[in-house]
């Protein structure tokens, strides 16, 4: 076995010979950046590496100063003898700015899928003598529930535990498709005490909140990175990496594992959680089940099931009541998951004649069109840009990324970060915000070219090819210079390219416009984050009065917990499951070609634009028929 010992943790491991230095730092609990999944691509888990590093050195690397230092990648060394690793700030994943607020969805019919029922037992006499179990039926059968089964687990002190309740108990039901199933018998009257966990199980992150069923409200909420991350930052990392049995249940435990840390954080002792709803990406929740997902990868990406049965959630591995029902929203197809059917029911869009779209843009972008008669939706792959992967100073919306960015006529940026501490990369809003900046004063062109005559202070040569400084080191965390590439703003192009090109087709394939469009909900952490003038500014959504879009949140959670809450909408989440018909863009040449014309700054169509043609026109001197 061989020695590690990690810096700036001070932490010692050992490790066998041969083994990977990335897999040794997971053990050890540091969150090591691994956006590729540990293919040697992204160069995010850049790491210090030597037998043994001179104080000097480890001083000069402790105090932030990086300058001519060497690094290697974790996911590309083995270890081969005892060892000294220094980590950077840049290669560990923060803490993430998750977005838990959703909109309040207001219930017709309050229907948890786990109750609680207040009973006073008569006692057993000669003249009445049925079983506990069926004295129990008996009075539940009065209130009108009926087709109830008792689990041989609940059965064994049942008769001491009535007799010393003196026969005055509360009784808890799960809903089942076919009747009830009892889930515990207590002493008094426990109506008052109720609990549930609503689970969005995002690629990125999974947050959860513990919700009162009896008052509706959120008690608790908590969230953090899923740790499959280690393995992949998109859903096709993941699947590859789980192609043995071993590596799909390893993936399981890690998802399972990720929501049972938040039940910890949230501080709710397990067994009080009577329920749980899940709502997640088709991936994903073949991963949670421990359901193999290969399929989904590969054409015509038909996932093994759209409907996960209902399962007891320790089954699956949560830290929960034992007997307490595991349900997941539906999934349409192999990429429009049950996260998608809960924004569905988030913005009650099956229900409304007026027709309006959902975009949930991440590195998977869905879109969803239609009204209360009908449903079409289809998802685009949008790559990591939006969530900083494939960027040079890219990062997840963690301290330190700048969120917000706005230029002067200089081309200085002044920007905003998260937790206000000195900048260390830009995550995905502000990505956007810098190239609608850029844009505007004339410092890319249309096709994303820096156009070096109009700032050379700020662009140069880099390794690969020309950047911009976007804020030099002195102004920095780490002292290095964050800078946005050609290369870089190509990724980006392409991310928003994807996105508008997938709502674009999917308008005209049901034979209308965004003009034709009540309301464009925009759905989950980075739509939130959005500014909505320069995300049309960039052609990344389309050039219409600001006030038709609707920010719903994290529509996921929201759609979890409304299902928590309310059998009926368990039901109507199947109904608005089988009504959504599935549009497959990834082999249509219409959507290449789309994806082709909104590539350019907006787009080479102006005339889809005419808020920024106009502003074109303004700020560059040019006639309409020259921008044509």
């Amino acid at each position: 076995m061989h020695v590690i010992v990690l810096y700036p943790y001070n932490i010692s491991i050992r490790t066998r010979p041969g083994a990977l230095l990335m897999d040794a730092i997971v053990e050890a609990g540091i969150p090591i950046n691994a956006v590729c999944g540990g293919k040697g691509e992204c160069g995010k888990c850049r790491v210090y590496v030597r037998k043994d590093i001179p104080e000097d050195v480890l001083t000069s690397l402790l105090s932030g100063d990086h300058e001519g230092v060497e690094f290697d990648l974790a996911c590309q060394t083995t270890v081969d003898s005892d060892l000294e690793v220094f980590i950077p700030p840049g290669s560990v994943t923060e803490r993430m700015k998750v977005l838990t607020q959703c909109q309040e969805q207001k219930l017709d019919c309050l229907e948890p899928l786990v109750g609680k029922y207040h009973l006073i037992l008569p006692p057993p006499t000669l003249a009445d003598n049925v079983s506990d179990i069926e004295r129990i039926r008996r009075e539940l059968q009065g209130q009108d529930l009926s087709r109830i089964e008792f689990p041989f687990s609940k059965m064994t002190y049942l008769g001491r535990d009535l007799r010393d309740a003196n026969w005055n108990v509360t009784v808890s039901l799960s809903r089942r498709q076919d009747g009830y199933e009892i889930m515990d018998v207590e002493p008094g009257d426990t109506t008052g005490k109720l609990l549930g966990l609503a689970v969005d199980l995002g690629t990125t992150t999974i947050a959860a909140e513990l919700v009162d069923l009896v008052t509706c409200r959120v008690v608790g909420r908590a969230a953090d990175y899923n740790k499959q991350m280690i393995h992949g930052e998109d859903v096709l990392s993941r699947i590859d990496h789980c192609r043995n049995p071993e590596r799909l249940g390893l993936m399981q435990e890690l998802a399972v594992g990720t929501v049972n840390s938040l039940i910890d954080a949230i501080g709710c002792p397990p067994e009080d959680i009577r329920s749980v709803v899940v709502a997640g990406n088709t991936v994903m929740t073949h991963l949670f089940y421990g359901v193999h997902p290969r399929f989904i990868k590969l054409e015509p990406y038909v996932p093994v099931t759209g409907e996960m049965p209902i399962r007891y959630a320790v089954e699956v591995g949560l830290k929960v009541n034992e007997l307490a029902l595991l349900h997941s929203l539906p999934s349409r197809a192999g990429y429009v998951g049950g996260d998608i059917t809960a924004d569905i029911l988030t913005t009650r869009m099956y229900q409304k004649e007026e027709v309006s779209i959902m975009i949930d843009v991440g590195t998977n972008g869905e879109v969803v069109v239609g009204n209360r008669d009908w449903l079409v939706g289809c998802a685009c792959s949008a790559g990591p840009a939006f969530e900083g992967g494939e960027v040079e100073s890219g990062m997840r919306a963690t301290t330190g990324a700048i969120e917000r960015i706005n230029m002067d006529d200089a081309g200085r940026c002044e920007f905003k970060t998260i937790e206000d501490v000195p900048p260390v990369g830009i995550c995905g809003s502000g990505l956007i915000d810098l190239l609608a900046e850029m844009f505007t004063h004339n410092i890319i062109d249309r096709k994303g070219n820096l156009q070096v005559e109009v700032s050379p202070d700020r662009i140069r040569e880099g390794e690969d090819g020309r950047e911009y400084v976007v804020v030099e080191r002195d102004r920095t965390g780490d002292h290095r210079d964050i800078t946005i590439t050609e290369v870089d703003i190509q990724s980006i192009l392409r991310s928003k390219a994807a996105v508008y090109a997938a709502t674009a087709l999917l308008l005209r394939t049901v034979g209308m416009d965004w003009n034709d469009m009540k309301r464009i909900y925009i759905a989950g952490g980075f739509g939130n984050y959005l500014d909505i003038r320069k995300a049309i500014l960039l052609g990344l959504l389309p050039d219409i009065s600001v006030d038709r879009f609707v920010f719903i949140g994290n529509g996921s959670l929201s759609g979890a917990r409304t299902v928590l809450l309310s059998d009926g909408m368990r039901q109507l989440a199947h109904e608005v499951y089988k009504r959504l018909t599935y549009v497959e863009l990834s082999v249509s040449r219409d959507f290449f070609d789309e994806f082709s014309s909104a590539m350019f700054i907006p787009h080479t169509d102006l005339e889809q634009f005419p808020s920024v043609k106009k502003m074109v026109n303004v700020a560059r001197g040019m006639s309409a028929s020259d921008q044509a």
